[in-house]
Parts: structure tokens; sequence; C-alpha cells
């Protein structure tokens, strides 16, 4: 299937027949009515990660609940690492290295949502300012890419990326 090769999209599916249903979110259109194949877990790692999905499709429509979404995950990486500043100010005897990995995970998963739908919703904005109000394409997929690997730092460079992060989202 062309999928594995990686190279179609949601709308290529649609064309090839591929698709039985659709679901229709408020951030995105699923061509597998919003029950993730074998082959898109296996590319993502989970399942549920709409926001990652080369297959979702996606219109200017969309631009309000991804710019929602995208707020509200920045509010909860925000709210997390509180949770974590505060469990690190307890005593080491206090602590459990599988709770702060739980913690840490969770935030990593709200970091990621955020910076993808960010990315998302940074592309939409060129398509409304580019006067494409009526498409509905998918994302490009490049782009998601590289503004996400700009976030795949060394330790150190992501703990100062938290702080700034921190300091600069509202």
């Amino acid at each position: 299937s062309n999928a594995k090769r990686g190279m179609d999209t949601g709308l290529d599916r649609i064309i090839a027949r591929e698709v039985s249903e659709f679901a229709f979110n408020p951030t995105h259109i699923c061509p597998f009515n919003n029950t993730c194949p074998k082959e898109v877990i296996d590319l993502l790692g989970e399942p549920h990660c709409c926001s990652g999905c080369p297959y979702a499709i996606r219109g200017i429509a969309h631009l309000p609940a991804i710019s929602a979404k995208k707020d509200k995950y920045k509010e909860m990486m925000v709210g997390s690492l509180r949770v974590i500043d505060q469990y690190l100010s307890r005593s080491p005897s206090a602590r459990r290295r599988s709770e702060l990995e739980h913690l840490e995970h969770e935030n990593d998963r709200f970091a990621r949502e955020a910076c993808l739908l960010e990315a998302i919703e940074q592309q939409l904005v060129l398509m409304l300012e580019s006067g494409m109000e009526d498409a509905l394409v998918v994302k490009n997929k490049d782009d998601i890419v590289q503004h996400y690997q700009k976030f795949d730092l060394p330790e150190e460079a992501l703990l100062l990326k938290r702080v700034i992060d921190v300091q600069n989202f509202p």
C-alpha cells in the first residue's frame, strides 16, 4: 500500500477509495473514522496522536479549534511543569523515580501536542492569508517534521527551552 511508503495523504486515500467512513472532528477530518489503523499507530507510536497524523485532513475552517487546542496544551504543559517543580521540592526520600518519569512523560506529550498544533496553525494562517479559504488540504508533513526537530535538543538545552517557554507562554 502507498501508506507503507509514507507518500500518500488522507486525500490520496479518499481518491484511492481506501476510506470507509469519515469522522468530522473540530480540528480535522479523519479518513479512518477515528479508528487508527495499525500503520498509523506504528508510525506515531500511540493511537489518537491526530496532531501528528499525516492522513488527517485540515482546512481553514479548523483553525479556531486548532488554536484553542494548542492554547489548552500549552496551559497543560505549564501546569505539569509546576507539578514537576513541586515534586522535585520534596525530600529525596519522598520521591519515586517512576512517579517523576510519569510526570515528565505527560509533560513531553503536552509539549509535543502544543508544538505540532502550532506548526499546523502557522500553515493554516498562511493559507488564510493566501486567500485559500475554501481549500481543504493535508498539512505539509515536512514542515511539521522540521518544526518538531527544532525541539529535538540535548537535555540541557531542552531544560533551558522549557524555562523560556514557561516564561513566554500565556
